[in-house]
């Protein structure tokens, strides 16, 4: 019998967010682990996607499992040709998106067999607040919507996999339907852990392909793709799917703008770092101004080193290649080989080659890296600024003071910022009557240049005294008639003869 008596218990607001954010008895959020590397480039950083199930092995564990255990049914099976083409299509078309968005490696993944998640197994390199933009500004609503009206119940995704003679089987002996009509999973027997990890390989197979549109929204929701636990509850998984996204996503834009709009509070806030003012605003909302990150250290083998975040770095590279030329005589090691019990061949490979230092952020969950990435912008004091013609956040590089973004807007091939120059200017020109006259002149005179009525040079020199002669106009200098008249001089009409 328990102590405590809860019926009373009232959490708080951040005891109430942080149970949203948690695994639950539905879905757990930090399925995978994946890896960040953070180098001395102060303006990128790599991530490295888990590849858990995305292995040839998995085949091989299903069969084995198969054998073992025929009385076992399981979802995973062999696909037809006509399934394999269309998957293999789908993520041919998904991997150049992708490709063509974020600078993505994808050496060492087999493009020859279809994965369920294309990021799995690559390597991402990302500008400082990249990842945390392309999120904030992700459209999740309409795949959202989407899914809720093709899967809003279990019993539909049931009813369809049954008229697939494939699953048929397999769901005839996994499920029952109950007195209320429902499909619910029967208890499952469990031989071994070999079992389990391909139960969690068929959860999150059945989950993904559920919700690929909603997580393929974003990047750090394709990395970062959650299981449902219950596959009965699906249309309840999904609701909270949801709500765990459109709640982080009103978390950072709140952020966002608390610490880095210029426009916020400028009288009291403008003077403190963004640092502080993310210190402030969790204080302000009663949340920790604190966070856990998972940081791992240690040691690898390492044959090179880059400058863009690398896995591995080694101080010295040409000690690093003189060691794997020059490895170590077997006779010079073999007091230090006898006292560990080491055969000296095997102690001689193990020193010639280098080893680096590895540091890394470990992190599963989207949660977890939108709190790394804006975290790791306040320590490199990397900040964001509004675009004052579209309104949304982009990132400041270097000591470069913009304020437009370099976005290409919905149906032009042009950026914010060109946009902006072009807009600025009009709105400066409107009323200006020395600029009207310019435009007017110039036109007329360039003409005549292409018909070689005025000679090319000339027209350049008459270029730069007549903008000297529009400024002057515009400052009120000479009037508008006196320009005119400047201008008709210039180059007066040929006479006819």
């Amino acid at each position: 019998m328990s102590q405590f008596d809860f019926s009373e218990y009232k959490p708080d607001e951040y005891e109430k967010y942080n149970s949203m954010m948690s695994d639950n008895e539905n879905i757990i959020y930090s399925f995978f682990m994946n890896k960040a590397f953070f180098g001395k480039d102060k303006n990128t950083f790599q991530i490295v996607v888990d590849e858990h199930f995305e292995h040839e092995n998995m085949e091989y564990l299903v069969h084995s499992i198969q054998e073992k255990h025929p009385e076992i049914h399981t979802a995973h099976t062999d696909d037809s040709d006509e399934d394999f083409d269309d998957e293999k299509a789908y993520n041919e078309d998904m991997r150049k998106t992708a490709m063509s968005k974020y600078d993505i490696s994808l050496d060492g993944i087999d493009d020859l067999k279809p994965q369920i998640n294309i990021y799995s197994g690559a390597t991402i390199n990302l500008h400082y607040g990249e990842g945390l933009l392309d999120f904030i500004y992700a459209d999740f609503e309409t795949p959202i919507k989407k899914v809720y009206t093709e899967e809003r119940q279990l019993e539909l995704l049931f009813e369809r996999a049954r008229a697939n003679k494939k699953m048929a089987d397999f769901l005839n002996d996994v499920s029952e339907k109950s007195d209320n009509g429902n499909w619910n999973l029967k208890p499952q027997k469990i031989y071994d852990e070999d079992q389990l990890f391909l139960n969690d390989f068929e959860q999150y197979e059945l989950t993904f392909n559920l919700i690929n549109e909603i997580a393929y929204a974003s990047l750090y929701s394709a990395i970062c793709p959650p299981v449902f636990r219950k596959t009965d509850e699906i249309t309840k998984s999904i609701r909270l799917y949801a709500r765990y996204i459109s709640a982080l996503q009103k978390e950072y834009r709140d952020l966002i703008e608390f610490c880095y709009d210029e426009n916020l509070f400028p009288k009291t806030l403008n003077y403190i770092t963004p640092a502080e003012k993310y210190n402030i605003y969790k204080s302000l909302i009663n949340f920790p101004g604190s966070i856990m990150r998972r940081e791992v250290f240690g040691t690898g083998l390492a044959i090179s080193a880059g400058e863009k975040a690398p896995l591995y770095s080694v101080t010295d590279i040409e000690n690093a290649r003189y060691r794997l030329m020059n490895p170590v005589s077997e006779e010079s090691i073999a007091e230090l080989a006898n006292k560990y019990n080491i055969e000296p061949h095997d102690l001689a490979l193990k020193l010639s080659l280098p080893r680096g230092i590895c540091v890394y952020y470990e992190f599963g969950s989207l949660r977890d890296i939108l709190e790394l990435e804006f975290t790791k912008m306040l320590e490199e004091n990397i900040r964001f600024r509004k675009c004052k013609r579209c309104g949304r956040y982009f990132i400041m590089k270097g000591n470069y003071d913009t304020n437009y973004c370099d976005r290409i807007e919905a149906g032009t091939n042009r950026t914010c910022k060109d946009l902006a120059a072009q807009e600025n200017y009009k709105k400066k020109t409107e009323g200006n009557e020395a600029i009207a006259l310019y435009h007017k002149y110039y036109k007329r005179y360039a003409a005549r240049v292409k018909v070689r009525q005025i000679k090319e040079k000339d027209f350049k020199n008459w270029k730069y005294e007549a903008i000297v002669k529009r400024d002057e106009c515009s400052d009120g200098k000479i009037t508008p008639a006196e320009f005119t008249e400047w201008l008709e001089a210039c180059f007066p009409n040929r006479k006819k003869q």
